[in-house]
This record gives C-alpha cells, sequence and structure tokens, in this order.
C-alpha cells in the first residue's frame, strides 16, 4: 500500500482507491467528509461512504463552517462543512508509521477555516517540506463555529440522553474526527497510537479542553 509518485495513480486504503494531489514536497488529500452534521446535533462519523464505486476524489477542499464576517475572505461556507485534509510526504511505508500532528485553527471559535484564504497559511505541506529528517503526517480540520456550535437551549439538553449538552458541538466534532484518524490514518502511513494536536491561540486552548470531554480517551 505505498503509493506511486503519479498522483494519478492514487493510493490503495481499506475503503477503496483515493487521488490526492501532488506537490513538489507532498501528497495532498484535501476535502475528506469526516463526519455529517444537523444543527445543533453530535456530529455523526462518516467511514466509507463517501467512496464511490470504491475510489475518492480528494483534490479539493471542502467547504468552511459558517462563520461571523471577520473582514477575512474565507472560501465557500456550508452547514456540511466537516472535512479534513491530509499531507504526507511523496514516500510513505506502512513498516515505518510516522507520527500524525493533527492542527486546530484559531478564530476565537467563532471564525477560522483549515483552507484560509491566505494562501499556504495552514497547509502541512510547510512542516512536510521541513521535516525531511524526521518525516511526519499533517492532518487539518474543520469544526463548527459560532452559535452553530454553542448555542444553549434547555430543549437541546432534554432531546438527547446520551449527550445531554447544549453547546460543545465543536469539541465533539473535534473528537468525531480524532475517531475518524485513528480508524483510517494507518492507511495514509500514518501511527494511529502517536498522535498530536496542535493549534494557535483559541486551538490551543481546544487541544486542552477536548482532553477533558468525555468520550477523549476513546
Amino acid at each position: 500500500m505505498v503509493p506511486s509518485n503519479n498522483a494519478y495513480d492514487g493510493l490503495e486504503t481499506r475503503k477503496g482507491r483515493i487521488y490526492g494531489r501532488q506537490t513538489e514536497h507532498s501528497m495532498e488529500y484535501l476535502g475528506i467528509q469526516y463526519a455529517t452534521t444537523n444543527r445543533w446535533q453530535p456530529p455523526m462519523d462518516l467511514a466509507s461512504e463517501l467512496f464511490s464505486n470504491r475510489s475518492l476524489e480528494a483534490t479539493s477542499f471542502g467547504p468552511c463552517c459558517p462563520q461571523r464576517d471577520t473582514g477575512i475572505y474565507i472560501p465557500k461556507q456550508d452547514e456540511q462543512c466537516l472535512y479534513l485534509n491530509i499531507f504526507t510526504p511523496l514516500k510513505i511505508s506502512h513498516e515505518s508509521l510516522l507520527a500524525v500532528l493533527v492542527w486546530i485553527h484559531d478564530g476565537g471559535l467563532t471564525s477560522g477555516c483549515s483552507t484560509q484564504s491566505i494562501p499556504l497559511l495552514y497547509n502541512g505541506t510547510n512542516i512536510i517540506r521541513h521535516s525531511l529528517q524526521q518525516p511526519v503526517i499533517i492532518v487539518t480540520i474543520n469544526y463548527r463555529l459560532g452559535i452553530f456550535a454553542e448555542m444553549y437551549l434547555t430543549e437541546l439538553i432534554e432531546e438527547n440522553s446520551e449527550w445531554p449538552t447544549a453547546g460543545n458541538y465543536n469539541y465533539l466534532d473535534i473528537l468525531s474526527a480524532l475517531r475518524w484518524i485513528n480508524r483510517n490514518i494507518h492507511d495514509y502511513g500514518g501511527d494511529p497510537n502517536n498522535i498530536l494536536l496542535f493549534g494557535e491561540s483559541s486551538g490551543g486552548r481546544t487541544v486542552v479542553d477536548v482532553g477533558a470531554l468525555k468520550g477523549s480517551s476513546n
């Protein structure tokens, strides 16, 4: 399960063949949906549903989550925004799995995206090309923001006995993304037992918060 140098050949995974985008330093697998969402409900994990005919085109970013206007251009927004992006070295080996770094973007939990409009701001290729001596895999994720993530209503608490909460849907999204990564990152040369979360500003705080959540140890 080692990809050829030709991105068109794709990468064979347990779910099917995925076609990414090759750069000078990395392979990019973009816009992979890890969960679906209903407004003010916990995310619903996805497995292989997107692999139509056992193949998936992953060469463009998914939409960003709806958010307030900050004056910074954010690409297409949609409530179905739970996507992640995987950046790997050009050559991977399933005999020597790599550490996985998962990036949580900033924005005060009300704005931001894993695909900011500033070129390469959150593009994992930047780290890949500077870590040739100790290769890693980078994953960047979207999570719900603002009122879509933190709405608090008693009625919402009463709707779900398993997760009796209103708000914190952004944190549940991140847990869902981590479950997807844990199940699937081996196919991309990553070690599911060596995953590090890191972030900037509110993303850094979120890393700490997520560790205290019910279900985070799983």
